[in-house]
């Protein structure tokens, strides 16, 4: 049977820090810095990098500490359970506990799947008033079962096979949206077309096209932008409701809805709230990150989605590149729980071609977001699915005989 152990026991607890964000000396080296934010939006199992790196100075100037590779990644508030494997030697912020484990115990990626399945305990754990926060010292008084090195090795291997498939898959969606937000950017941020006749040229758009590009751009309240184009408020075009809340125990497991957070799907349910397709963008915790739903879908309550009116005439594709493309993340309140204000999104600007224009480039875009969209549906499966197993696979090595 497994040997019943504390986290303390079987690894070493490091906790974080954050340089002082005014002092632009402590950012912007080559020390990676992970955030829980870096890892809500990560949909790997590794880490290697954060939005932002450290210099040295900077790590010396907080309790941030090094921890190294292969170190386990956890959130500790805003949310409790974030994990992640680090891929290379980096250091974390405060909202991060770090698990260098004892490799003559245990297996770091075993240690990974059983934390996963710890965490309803964790947060048994945690404390505060504002919000739940986990300590380095409850962490580590956290009883976990772990069999003999060699059975955990064996789960491991057995499990590695999701990463690697979730990998490809990935990699093949960031290729795909790479592609699409590259002509977006092109087109409509870079004005490619009208600026560069060689540009134009190699489009090969015959005069009269209903791409319709002007020849030549006029001054405006925000820059050069083609002429006969708007600028617009965000709030004239669409507007933002609030996602529902849903727990993740009253989820129905395996069905048919994409249920949304901030950092993406986050599970399914037997019910939607929202038409697709639709937009999702990060109200909490992962602010300002925008989504794409191909289908109906259920936002919850740490999330917006778009609304438009009708007769308003932005084709939502158009829209929804606009908005990955605002920035959003920028404009989010950098506190515990980070937040971005429904109204500040909707008064920032938003450039407006005409028609026709607009509608050329959704009808390019819509098939290659729903490729997008399919990829990322079988990545929350495939996660799930992973869990799934690996709850079982755990289960029955803490029944052998070690």
């Amino acid at each position: 049977m497994a040997t019943e152990y504390q986290i303390k026991d079987i690894a070493k607890i490091v906790g974080g820090g954050t340089p002082k964000t005014t002092n632009e000396a402590f950012f912007g080296g080559d020390i990676p810095w992970i955030t829980p934010k870096d890892m809500s939006s990560n949909r790997s199992k590794f880490t290697g990098s954060g939005t932002r790196n450290i210099t040295k100075e900077g790590l010396e100037s907080c309790s941030a500490k090094m921890v190294p590779k292969g170190a386990i990644l956890m959130s500790s508030r805003a949310p409790i359970g974030l994990l992640t494997i680090a891929e290379n030697e980096l250091c974390t912020n405060q909202g991060i506990r770090s698990l260098i484990v004892d490799s003559s115990i245990a297996d770091n990626e075993y240690v990974y799947y059983k934390m996963q399945i710890l965490i309803p305990l964790i947060e048994a754990y945690s404390s505060g008033s504002t919000f739940s926060e986990i300590s380095g010292g409850n962490l580590g008084k956290i009883p976990i079962k772990t069999p003999s090195l060699k059975v955990q090795q064996e789960v491991a291997g057995k499990l590695r096979i999701y990463e690697q498939y979730r990998r490809n898959l990935i990699r093949t969606k960031s290729l795909i949206d790479e592609m699409i937000e590259g002509i977006f950017n092109a087109f409509f941020i870079e004005f490619l077309p009208v600026k560069d006749e060689k540009f134009r040229k190699t489009l090969s758009i015959p005069e009269g096209d209903s791409w319709n590009f002007p020849k030549a751009l006029v001054d405006s309240e925000h820059g050069p932008i083609p002429e006969g184009w708007r600028i617009r408020r965000i709030s004239d075009v669409m507007d933002l409701k609030y996602g529902k809340a849903l727990k993740a125990e009253d989820r129905i497991e395996g069905g048919d809805f994409p249920v949304y957070g901030s950092n993406g799907i986050v599970g399914y349910h037997d019910e939607k709230l929202v038409d697709g397709p639709g937009i999702v963008i990060g109200r909490k915790g992962n602010a300002g990150t925008v989504e794409w739903a191909a289908d109906d879908f259920f936002p919850i309550d740490t999330t917006f989605y778009v609304a438009q009116e009708k007769g308003k005439n932005i084709p939502l594709e158009f829209l929804y590149f606009s908005l990955s493309t605002a920035r959003l993340p920028w404009y989010a309140a950098d506190t515990a729980v980070p937040g971005i204000n429904r109204n500040v999104i909707l008064q920032l600007p938003i450039i407006i071609p005409p028609k026709s224009v607009m509608e050329q480039f959704s009808s390019l875009a819509r098939s290659v977001l729903e490729i997008s969209a399919n990829i990322t549906h079988r990545v929350a499966l495939l996660s799930e699915i992973e869990k799934r197993i690996a709850s079982r696979l755990i289960f029955d090595a803490e029944q052998k005989p070690n």
